[in-house]
């Protein structure tokens, strides 16, 4: 991958989060001179927070190599911290699953919840914020009324409107610990509210007590990439580690399904980038018939949008970029390729996205100005 074109994909590491990466999952002395690079490139004020979610793994690659330096205090602790917190993440979980299931809800656990188990080893090698399980949106109030009365508190107040445009609900107990309930697997992507792939295919899930579902390894892969290869707040480097434990956990992925759902949901753009990175970077396993298979394969004019949008750094916010994101991932959860508000329900998404964000009154300007011009997008 080209260094001009690396720059335009804000997703990807920088230079000196790729020697932390490296730091991470290299298994040899490489390892350790990525290590002492990313030390003497970095001032410890300038460490981000998605960069000290590494710690814990670097730390066992440390203890692994035999290797330890002023820093080994600031790791050990990160990985007992990581320790505790999955600790009490998989609790909420287990009991979260219990009350679902008892009130006939089938359930997946998705993302770290998932990976730090079945591809880490430990989960805390895997830091998470929260535990996101995925249900069918049939059973979502019902869910709603299970979890409410176990003390978990939706932090949406209109119920009914997020279950039409968004993709899912945070629940917070009294102890400020946090539940992501989904009932779409993913946001950004086309046909967002078709989930039955990923139901068909789901495999069973058990960490001590907890006995739940999850999506099969291949599907794990999708979603790592997909979710991680775009636009964020906290930069999205974790995507990297956990997109590369699956591909050495020794389960076998099956690139054929990979290859239909990138096709399905229209993120082949978005795969075949992020997987490209990995090959190249740090020697992943993915075979070349499949990025040549990808590479061939039509892309729709909004596919590309959508990638170079959500590939783009943060900007301040103008109202032809914020209409532009916001009509796309409208778009993209409906399943519709018709840009143009047709209905009330976009109008309601749009406030939606306005009352949960820190720039409020700036937006509703933008509101106005939208209704105002009946803008087609």
């Amino acid at each position: 991958m080209e260094e001009a074109e690396k720059r335009q994909f804000v997703w990807l590491p920088t230079g000196e989060q790729e020697m932390l990466l490296k730091a991470a999952l290299f298994n040899d002395r490489r390892a350790i001179a990525a290590w002492k690079q990313w030390r003497r490139s970095v001032r410890d004020v300038e460490i981000l927070q998605a960069e000290t979610r590494l710690f814990p793994l670097i730390y066992q690659n440390h203890l692994k190599l035999n290797y330890e330096d002023d820093f080994t205090p600031i790791l050990k602790r990160s990985h007992r911290t990581a320790f505790r917190d999955a600790h009490i993440h998989l609790l909420n979980a287990e009991a979260a699953v219990k009350i679902l299931n008892a009130n006939g809800v089938r359930t997946l656990l998705l993302k770290g919840g998932a990976l730090g188990v079945l591809y880490y080893g430990s989960p805390a090698l895997r830091p998470m914020a929260d535990i996101d399980l995925l249900i069918k949106p049939k059973d979502f109030f019902k869910s709603v009324e299970a979890v409410k009365a176990a003390g978990w508190i939706p932090q949406e107040k209109n119920l009914s409107l997020i279950l039409q445009i968004i993709n899912a609900c945070d629940f917070k107990n009294s102890a400020g610990e946090q539940l992501d309930i989904h009932w779409r697997v993913m946001r950004d992507c086309w046909s967002a509210d078709k989930n039955d792939l990923f139901w068909e295919a789901a495999t069973k899930f058990e960490y001590n007590s907890l006995r739940t579902e999850t999506i099969c390894s291949t599907d794990h892969l999708f979603h790592v990439c997909c979710h991680g290869a775009r636009q964020n707040a906290l930069a999205p480097i974790r995507w990297v580690v956990d997109a590369m434990m699956i591909l050495r956990s020794g389960d076998e992925i099956d690139w054929q399904r990979l290859y239909e759902l990138g096709k399905f949901y229209r993120l082949s753009l978005t795969l075949s980038h992020a997987l490209a990175y990995l090959k190249e970077t740090f020697d992943a396993a993915i075979p070349d018939s499949y990025l040549r298979r990808v590479k061939e394969l039509p892309i729709t004019r909004m596919e590309i949008l959508s990638f170079k949008l959500f590939s783009q750094p943060l900007k301040p916010w103008s109202f032809k970029r914020y209409a532009e994101e916001i009509a796309l991932q409208y778009s993209m959860q409906v399943s519709s390729t018709d840009l143009r508000p047709r209905s009330l329900a976009f109008v309601k998404y749009f406030q939606h996205i306005l009352t949960t964000e820190s720039v409020v009154k700036k937006l509703e300007r933008i509101l106005k100005t939208l209704l105002l011009r009946k803008t087609q997008f």
